[in-house]
């Protein structure tokens, strides 16, 4: 019973801040849109519709649509109870989400959030690892991969375009499924693996085309799956064909290359190799066909090889290499020093380090020498040499001989003469 009137009681009292925070800002909540929907504008373009709260007055929506896929998102604020939104960076496969807020005569109403799919269906069923190329601005090639042991059906591919001068006008929403059929279909054929399908069409030669691609079947057994780009984006280039190597007295090595497309629309890099010295060296070139590499050895072998992309100013959302072109070499004309250096440099350290070694070893003995072994000084064993009883020669009294003295008269001359 306590606990109940606990509950009770929080929940006056969380009823009780709502409306003073209400009153205190000055701001009535409505009912929030409702009967949420998506739909297309056209083959580029999304299409949400709602139904608006049922109010006297304009009302103002703040809309946010995420796509949770890859996390992209946009908003805007408008008056109409829908909103058309370009495919851009979507990811077109995978969950949308809408966020959707109305304002009316200073009402408010809280924000409600619907999630949905452009095309429903199981992402299992659908085609995986799917990418284009466009080559060289003559031919589009999507290859993509079927799903195992895929359902007993009909793959087809259909693609739509538009091109950067199309003026857009607002057409009757639909659904995506109801618009497959207004595209334009490709031949496919498998590549060597079995489960690998590929298509090639052409399109028109304009970088900012809008391209959308689809990959369904006839029996609606698989999740169709949806790819948006820009041609810009999936352009890839012809490898350069170097056209002249050379190098000038004043040791440059000066390269020139040929293209297909105007090269004006592409910037370009050069690898230059350097051998025997193993290494080598990157260049950018832009809207240009020629380099000069100044400040050479003669007697380095150069190999250099140029590729090539769409101009950065061009680009979009990413720009793909070309190919590399085929190596061209311009042999050394011999050893010189630059060659030598790399050899004997490491043959004079390894030669000093050893001499080095050698005179420490030397310097250690001087120092620091060794300490003679008591073993080898004397002829037998140490301990029984001392145990040895020997004769204190020091402490040994000397013999003294002491001789008698005996007095003996000698008589004087004058006596004798007396």
């Amino acid at each position: 019973m306590g606990r109940r009137c606990c509950s009770v009681t929080f929940g006056l009292l969380i009823a009780m801040d709502f409306l003073i925070q209400t009153a205190a800002s000055g701001t009535e909540y409505i009912p929030p849109p409702t009967n949420f929907s998506l739909k297309m504008d056209g083959m580029f373009s999304f299409f949400w519709a709602w139904k608006p709260p049922m109010v006297n007055g304009t009302c103002t929506f703040h809309k946010h649509m995420t796509s949770l896929g890859n996390g992209k998102s946009t908003q805007a604020y408008g008056t109409e109870p829908n909103w058309n939104v370009k495919f851009g960076e979507f990811d077109l496969n995978g969950d949308l989400s809408l966020d959707v807020e109305a304002l009316c005569n200073n009402r408010r109403s809280e924000k409600v959030n619907f999630v949905t799919q452009l095309v429903p269906g199981y992402n299992s069923t659908s085609v995986t690892d799917f990418s284009c190329v466009w080559y060289d601005m003559e031919y589009v090639n999507c290859t993509w991969t079927v799903v195992q042991d895929p359902p007993n059906t009909y793959f087809y591919f259909v693609h739509w375009e538009q091109n950067s001068s199309t003026v857009e006008t607002n057409s009757k929403p639909s659904d995506f499924l109801d618009l497959i059929d207004t595209g334009k279909g490709c031949t496919m054929y498998f590549s060597w693996d079995r489960w690998i399908l590929r298509c090639q069409f052409t399109i028109q030669e304009d970088l900012f085309l809008k391209l959308l691609t689809v990959v369904t079947d006839k029996f609606r057994n698989i999740k169709p799956y949806i790819f948006y780009t820009e041609a810009r984006d999936i352009l890839q280039f012809s490898p350069p064909i170097i056209t002249y190597v050379n190098m000038n007295s004043s040791r440059s090595l000066y390269l020139q290359w040929s293209v297909s497309q105007n090269y004006r629309l592409m910037e370009f890099e050069v690898l230059v190799k350097m051998s025997p010295l193993g290494t080598e060296q990157r260049y950018e070139v832009k809207e240009e066909c020629y380099k000069e590499i100044p400040n050479l050895l003669p007697e380095v072998t150069y190999t250099v090889t140029v590729r090539a992309r769409l101009n950065e100013h061009l680009q979009g959302n990413q720009a793909h290499w070309s190919d590399w072109s085929k190596e061209i070499t311009r042999p050394g004309t011999g050893y010189g020093i630059s060659t030598i250096l790399p050899i004997v440099i490491p043959l004079i350290v390894v030669v000093a380090v050893i001499i080095l070694l050698i005179f420490l070893k030397r310097l250690k003995i001087c120092i620091c020498p060794s300490i003679p072994d008591p073993r080898k000084s004397f002829p037998n064993d140490l301990k029984e040499w001392i145990k040895t009883e020997t004769p204190n020669l020091h402490n040994k009294p000397e013999k003294v001989e002491v001789y008698p003295v005996s007095l003996m008269e000698i008589p004087l001359p004058s006596a004798q003469t007396d």
